[in-house]
Protein backbone atom coordinates (compact mmCIF):
# COMPACT_ATOMS: atom_id res chain seq x y z
CA UNK A 1 0.00 0.00 0.00
CA UNK A 2 2.66 2.35 0.13
CA UNK A 3 4.35 1.53 -3.06
CA UNK A 4 4.30 4.69 -5.84
CA UNK A 5 1.00 4.93 -8.03
CA UNK A 6 2.18 3.16 -10.98
CA UNK A 7 3.18 0.01 -8.79
CA UNK A 8 0.30 -0.58 -7.29
CA UNK A 9 -1.52 -0.20 -10.60
CA UNK A 10 0.23 -2.72 -12.43
CA UNK A 11 0.17 -4.80 -9.28
CA UNK A 12 -3.65 -4.32 -10.01
CA UNK A 13 -3.16 -5.23 -13.43
CA UNK A 14 -0.82 -8.28 -12.46
CA UNK A 15 -3.00 -9.84 -10.36
CA UNK A 16 -6.28 -8.78 -12.68
CA UNK A 17 -4.18 -10.84 -15.52
CA UNK A 18 -4.33 -14.15 -13.57
CA UNK A 19 -8.13 -14.58 -13.80
CA UNK A 20 -8.81 -17.01 -16.45
CA UNK A 21 -10.27 -15.75 -20.34
CA UNK A 22 -13.08 -18.19 -19.54
CA UNK A 23 -14.38 -16.82 -15.88
CA UNK A 24 -14.46 -20.46 -14.81
CA UNK A 25 -12.48 -20.17 -11.57
CA UNK A 26 -9.54 -21.24 -12.44
CA UNK A 27 -6.59 -18.68 -13.51
CA UNK A 28 -5.34 -18.15 -16.97
CA UNK A 29 -2.33 -20.47 -17.93
CA UNK A 30 0.57 -20.09 -20.50
CA UNK A 31 2.13 -22.62 -22.29
CA UNK A 32 4.72 -24.44 -20.94
CA UNK A 33 6.19 -25.35 -17.16
CA UNK A 34 5.91 -21.58 -15.65
CA UNK A 35 2.61 -21.54 -17.04
CA UNK A 36 1.77 -18.68 -14.17
CA UNK A 37 3.70 -16.15 -15.81
CA UNK A 38 4.69 -17.25 -18.93
CA UNK A 39 8.16 -18.24 -18.14
CA UNK A 40 9.69 -15.23 -16.79
CA UNK A 41 7.30 -13.06 -14.18
CA UNK A 42 9.65 -10.33 -14.63
CA UNK A 43 8.57 -10.17 -18.17
CA UNK A 44 5.06 -11.16 -17.31
CA UNK A 45 5.05 -7.67 -14.95
CA UNK A 46 6.40 -5.92 -17.59
CA UNK A 47 3.77 -6.49 -20.22
CA UNK A 48 1.24 -5.86 -17.30
CA UNK A 49 3.17 -2.56 -17.11
CA UNK A 50 2.41 -1.72 -20.91
CA UNK A 51 -1.32 -2.69 -20.16
CA UNK A 52 -0.99 0.27 -16.98
CA UNK A 53 0.04 2.58 -19.24
CA UNK A 54 -2.19 2.10 -22.11
CA UNK A 55 -5.09 2.32 -19.61
CA UNK A 56 -4.03 5.36 -18.21
CA UNK A 57 -3.35 6.97 -22.37
CA UNK A 58 -6.78 5.97 -23.33
CA UNK A 59 -8.56 8.17 -19.98
CA UNK A 60 -9.00 5.51 -17.12
CA UNK A 61 -11.95 7.13 -14.40
CA UNK A 62 -9.67 8.77 -11.97
CA UNK A 63 -12.60 7.59 -9.49
CA UNK A 64 -11.50 3.77 -10.13
CA UNK A 65 -8.18 4.79 -9.38
CA UNK A 66 -7.86 7.23 -6.74
CA UNK A 67 -7.63 4.58 -3.87
CA UNK A 68 -4.30 4.20 -5.50
CA UNK A 69 -2.82 7.18 -4.59
CA UNK A 70 -2.74 7.03 -0.68
CA UNK A 71 -0.67 5.42 1.43
CA UNK A 72 -2.13 3.14 3.82
CA UNK A 73 -2.41 5.69 6.40
CA UNK A 74 -4.20 7.66 4.39
CA UNK A 75 -6.27 5.61 2.89
CA UNK A 76 -7.23 4.09 6.62
CA UNK A 77 -8.30 7.82 7.18
CA UNK A 78 -10.52 8.07 3.97
CA UNK A 79 -12.25 4.54 4.37
CA UNK A 80 -12.00 3.22 7.46
CA UNK A 81 -10.97 -0.64 8.21
CA UNK A 82 -8.90 -2.05 5.07
CA UNK A 83 -9.12 -5.85 5.41
CA UNK A 84 -7.20 -8.14 3.08
CA UNK A 85 -7.49 -12.30 3.07
CA UNK A 86 -5.17 -14.55 1.85
CA UNK A 87 -6.04 -18.03 0.45
CA UNK A 88 -3.31 -20.54 0.12
CA UNK A 89 -3.53 -22.59 -2.73
CA UNK A 90 -4.60 -25.85 -2.14
CA UNK A 91 -2.39 -28.90 -2.73
CA UNK A 92 -3.01 -31.78 -5.40
CA UNK A 93 -3.22 -34.70 -3.07
CA UNK A 94 -2.07 -38.45 -4.55
CA UNK A 95 -5.09 -40.59 -4.18
CA UNK A 96 -4.78 -44.56 -5.03
CA UNK A 97 -6.51 -46.02 -7.72
CA UNK A 98 -9.81 -47.43 -7.33
CA UNK A 99 -10.38 -51.39 -8.44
Amino acid sequence: MNLPFDEKLVTVFHELYHISPDFNGDIRRFEGACYVYTGSQKNYDRQMGVFAEQYLRLGAPEPLLSFLRYDFRSLQQQVGAVVGVRINLPRLIPVPKAG
